[in-house]
């Protein structure tokens, strides 16, 4: 299965201007993605964000949860729990090793840590930073 940080996965329910790349890497990675409560968190706060600021009306979000649950169901997206004790502790040895000069910001390394932790060979991002990051850790990149 393949990993995808939040911001990867967005671009896939709405026009951001990298969606058409995402939607190119859909084809040499297809899904199923995991999806976390993570994920769920951080994509429901950026919907909000974007009703906030007036990209979304309430109806169009509506659509797009809809979407993520016919996702789940059909299993484009796989829920798996992490385990956010092991997930904090791997993300805390990360940034030790790595911040002071990649300059990965704490949420990158969350995702990068929870992928560890679920223990995917895949991370699909367009953050430069937490590409590099990912590829130090071993993971296999587009």
């Amino acid at each position: 299965m393949i990993y995808a940080d939040t911001s990867f996965i967005a671009k896939l329910y709405w026009k951001e201007s990298d969606t058409s790349k995402a939607l190119g890497i859909l084809k040499k990675h297809k899904p199923p993605f995991i999806w976390t409560d993570f994920h769920a968190l951080e994509l429901s706060n950026a919907i909000s964000l974007r009703i906030f600021r007036n990209e979304l009306s309430h109806e169009q979000s509506q659509l797009i949860f809809d979407q993520i649950e016919q996702d789940l169901k059909l299993n484009i997206l796989f829920y798996q729990s992490a385990d956010w004790e092991i997930v904090l502790k791997t993300a805390k040895e990360i940034s030790q090793k790595n911040t002071s000069f990649l300059g990965t910001r704490s949420l990158d390394i969350l995702h990068l840590a929870c992928a560890a932790s679920l223990k995917n060979g895949v991370f699909l991002t367009f953050d430069e930073r937490q590409l590099q990051l990912a590829k130090k850790m071993g993971f296999k990149t587009c």
